[in-house]
């Protein structure tokens, strides 16, 4: 290497060039910006037979950030450029970062790639450097078909790009929350299941399938319970079924059964399901679920009940409360806010307004 070439008037020298001097030739001091970031590596040339040697610092964008050293080897190509191979070991992490340019042997400016996979122009810089953002840490990778041959791997960063390996704590963690998502759990409220806001629900008179649990996070609650149990009803002609959490009614989880009135008499308990979703969301913690029962009207004349009983909760995906609101509420009022429709055993329906 000759020398560089005059850039703006500010430098001269002669085109880079095979040669074979019998001892080292310093060619001077020169520097470059590492684009788009602001980093400006200085470096001596020293021409060494037909390679030059380069030593020096990357200033690390200056002001109070240390100096990173720098060295490397620069040679001409085949096709007439420049090519340029720097070592920055990065202070004060210490972390090494690999460099490669390839340079115009006129303007002594060409482009720049690095081991993190970064890329942009490596600008001869005599005079004051232009703006830009300090160069991100660098970040290790393996050469390619490197194996661990059944070893751990120990202090693994947590992934950035998509083809990153992730370290245990990592997938964990993403595990943990995945139920969190809302491609795990797709549930799709029905419009104006229940009973909505018109309707009152009665004063319980029978209470089944007393239970407590606890959520690992908030969210709005699928809860399904199976319980046995039946009431006699003086003066109504069916009795309602109810979900509770907490002491806050499950609209939509309301059941209507048909029974007889007056002189009914209760010869045992009827098993059946109840489920619904919370209209709200619901806290994380403990929490406490029955199933209540009521005449539609008047009093009970009798009830009995199953002690054994089944159920689950579902915290369900974050989506949820979204979608519900997407849908017609379950709680609008409507003409016939008051009634509900009586499924007979005969298979015929009735309804009853109140």
């Amino acid at each position: 290497m000759r020398g560089l070439l005059t850039l703006a008037g500010m430098a001269t020298a002669t085109v880079m060039a095979l040669s074979a001097p019998a001892d080292a030739q310093p060619l001077g001091t020169y520097r470059w910006q590492q684009l788009p970031y602001c980093n400006v590596i200085t470096l001596n040339v020293v021409q060494s037979g037909g390679v030059y040697q380069l030593d020096g610092y990357d200033d690390q964008c200056g002001g109070a950030t240390p100096r990173a050293a720098v060295v490397g080897t620069a040679f001409l190509n085949p096709d007439g450029s420049v090519g340029m191979g720097l070592t920055v070991v990065t202070a004060p992490s210490g972390t090494p970062l690999q460099l490669s340019a390839s340079l115009s042997p006129v303007s002594i400016t060409g482009s720049w790639r690095d081991t993190s996979g970064g890329t942009g122009v490596f600008v001869f810089t005599p005079g004051a450097p232009l703006p830009g953002s300090p160069r991100p840490a660098p970040r290790a990778v393996f050469p390619v078909g490197l194996s661990a041959a059944g070893t751990t791997i120990g202090e693994v960063a947590s992934p950035v790009a998509a083809t990153d390996a992730a370290n245990r704590g990592y997938v964990d963690a993403v595990a943990a929350t995945r139920a969190a998502t809302t491609d795990v759990s797709l549930v799709v409220p029905v419009a104006n299941s229940g009973v909505n806001s018109a309707f009152v629900l009665p004063t319980p008179q029978r209470t089944l399938g007393s239970t407590t649990f606890t959520t690992p996070r908030s969210g709005h609650l699928l809860v399904e319970l199976n319980v046995a149990g039946s009431l006699v009803c003086a003066t109504s002609s069916f009795t309602i079924w109810w979900i509770e959490v907490d002491g806050v009614p499950i609209r939509s989880s309301v059941r209507v059964f048909a029974e007889g009135t007056g002189d009914f008499t209760l010869t045992g308990v009827t098993p059946f399901s109840v489920s619904g979703v919370t209209s709200s969301a619901v806290s994380a913690g403990p929490h406490t679920s029955v199933v209540r029962g009521a005449c539609s009207s008047g009093d009970s004349a009798g009830s009995a009940s199953a002690t054994a009983f089944t159920g689950r909760v579902t915290v369900l995906d974050a989506g949820y409360g979204s979608r519900a609101a997407a849908a017609v509420e379950m709680t609008e009022p409507s003409a016939d806010a008051a009634c509900v429709v009586l499924r007979l055993p005969d298979g015929s329906e009735r309804r009853e307004c109140q």
